[in-house]
């Protein structure tokens, strides 16, 4: 009988340290941090801020012509060595698609959203950086001429965006 005493006692003092190690662990589960959930990806935007700079006779022209300003974005990238094949036979370039904005002929600054980058094709270019060239020209009813002469941006749409982008123009030397 001293031995089932015995035998008795062993499993007692089991059974409590089983139930002490099973409470220290929900406590330690219940303090221990929580996972953190990954953060949801950030939509990528290209969209960035222009400003127009016009001189008094650029101005003048157009008040007096009734023309607008068109701005033009055309977006693209450089191939990676995968994707050389895609690349536009004349400029060796991915084009990823363009912008186009009709303003009122004043000086002004305007948000270009970059709506027009197809993201879609952004994985063929390197580091999925892509490229703007800006051009801005005067026309009337959607018909560019040549009047006035202007200055135009070409760097990556990430420059774009820490800073404001300034095209500017003035008269034509040939004044038409």
């Amino acid at each position: 009988m001293a031995k089932d005493r015995k035998l008795g006692e062993t499993s007692m003092t089991r059974l409590r340290k089983a139930t002490t190690f099973a409470a220290c662990a929900v406590l330690l589960i219940q303090c221990s941090p929580k996972p953190v959930p990954p953060e949801p990806a950030k939509a990528v935007t290209y969209s960035y801020d222009i400003a127009v700079a016009l001189t008094p006779a650029a101005s003048a022209y157009l008040t007096s012509h009734g023309d607008d300003l068109v701005v033009t974005a055309l977006y693209y990238g450089n191939p990676t060595s995968q994707t050389a094949s895609l690349a536009d036979v004349k400029d060796g370039t991915i084009h990823l698609n363009t912008d186009k904005v009709e303003l009122e002929g004043k000086p002004q600054t305007f948000h270009m959203t970059g709506a027009g980058v197809d993201p879609a094709r952004v994985k063929f270019i390197t580091e999925q950086k892509p490229l703007v060239l800006l051009n801005i020209f005067s026309g009337h009813a959607g018909l560019a001429n040549k009047a006035l002469k202007c200055t135009d941006f070409q760097d990556y749409v990430s420059v774009a965006q820490t800073s404001l982008v300034t095209l500017k123009c003035d008269m034509n030397g040939s004044g038409n």
